[in-house]
């Protein structure tokens, strides 16, 4: 951006770290995915530090002067349901090691509700709110819930974090049947001068708002440095795309591509039967050149046998030899159904390679995929 001419750099967005506790499993169902080949033991790092539940207790109780006794609300219902299995599960958002919003969230088998969401009043306005709701709604997604609830104090409803919660289609519905900070007050309800409300919003709503919001938070914001910055989507068989993201095949043959693409970040796409995105990777160098040439210098990187290398470049006098670095394995595979599903609409997935760019669809995909690889 320019002001009087003088050219103004944007700054650096900031990198959002996600940390997801309880759930019905304490470490996420998809890791156990048999694809990824890790055992329980591996995939420990997962499980959140003691440490890193101590940051959202503190957080939930710095909400005491709103809700007294909250502390022990999060002792004797929350604290213990986040150590089991359970529908409780929360997310904290950590911006350089410091946590900057925290949300509860307990799933019912008719709505879910919203225990608990802030922002940090120092990161509000900045659009770290929008990605809270929408790691809520990725929160969520797996389970058959109609709609969204919380109770609320009437002056918060009707300042701007009422507004925000309006554009994602919430609505006051009556007052709360349980005055919660009423109660712990020992006022009447009668006397109550900043009633709870109870808001509500279906499930279908707040994911249609979201379609329409994807953009939003991520001016100023990534979520755990993935999905960011990508050109292009290359798409390679499973067996193939797994030696890739496990470090075993380092060249990616093509029968047709450009050297423009040196230096270009790239999605690997895993093919039918897996149809996720596995890992991102970096084209460090792109050679052109005969197969009987290319075989010669890299048999030894591209994973296949002669007979499967003859195969493929069959008929072709010259072909592309990529070679792939800076492999970024994703926690978990990213499922296209998941990312269609959030777009409401099919994604077209090419048979050899698609520049991101220009396509806007994917440029929205590539944001939910990020959500949903931050959620993990």
């Amino acid at each position: 951006m320019t002001k009087q001419g003088i050219l103004i750099k944007a700054p650096p967005k900031r990198n959002i770290e996600v940390v997801r506790f309880g759930g019905e499993d304490l470490i996420p169902s998809e890791v156990k995915l048999k694809d990824l080949q890790k055992s329980i033991k591996e995939c420990e790092d997962l499980i959140p530090s003691e440490v890193k539940l101590k940051d959202l207790q503190k957080s939930i109780e710095e909400c005491e002067d709103l809700y007294p006794g909250i502390d022990l609300w999060f002792l004797r219902k929350v604290l213990p349901e986040l150590k089991v299995p359970s529908r409780r599960s929360a997310l904290v958002l950590y911006d350089e090691g410091q946590p900057v919003g925290v949300a509860v969230i307990r799933r019912g088998k008719e709505s879910t509700k919203l225990c608990n969401m802030r922002i940090r009043d120092d990161y509000q306005k900045r659009g770290l709110g929008h990605l809270m709701i929408k790691l809520v709604l990725a929160e969520i997604r797996n389970y058959q819930t109609d709609g969204i609830h919380f109770t609320v104090p009437e002056h918060i409803w009707r300042s701007h974090v009422g507004e925000f919660l309006k554009a994602y289609g919430f609505e006051f519905k009556d007052l709360a049947k349980v005055q919660y900070r009423a109660r712990k007050k020992k006022m009447g309800l009668l006397f109550n001068p900043d009633p709870e409300y109870a808001c509500s919003a279906s499930y279908s709503t707040v994911k249609h708002r979201m379609r329409e919001k994807i953009n939003e938070g991520f001016e100023n914001f990534t979520l755990s440095e993935r999905f960011e910055g990508l050109d292009l989507l290359l798409s390679i068989r499973p067996k193939y795309a797994r030696q890739i993201v496990q470090g075993e095949k380092r060249i990616e043959l093509r029968r047709r591509f450009s050297e423009k693409w040196r230096g270009a970040r790239v999605a690997i796409y895993s093919t039918d039967p897996d149809r996720s995105l596995l890992g991102e990777a970096t084209v460090m160098e792109v050679f052109r050149d005969t197969p009987d040439n290319i075989w010669g210098k890299w048999k030894d990187e591209l994973g296949c046998t002669f007979e499967e290398f003859s195969e493929y470049s069959s008929g072709k006098t010259i072909i592309y030899a990529i070679r792939l670095g800076e492999v970024t394995p994703y926690v978990v595979p990213i499922p296209l159904s998941q990312l269609e599903f959030h777009l409401d609409e099919d994604l077209p997935v090419p048979q050899s390679y698609l520049s991101l760019k220009s396509k806007d669809k994917w440029q929205s995909a590539l944001k939910w995929g990020s959500i949903l690889s931050a959620n993990r």
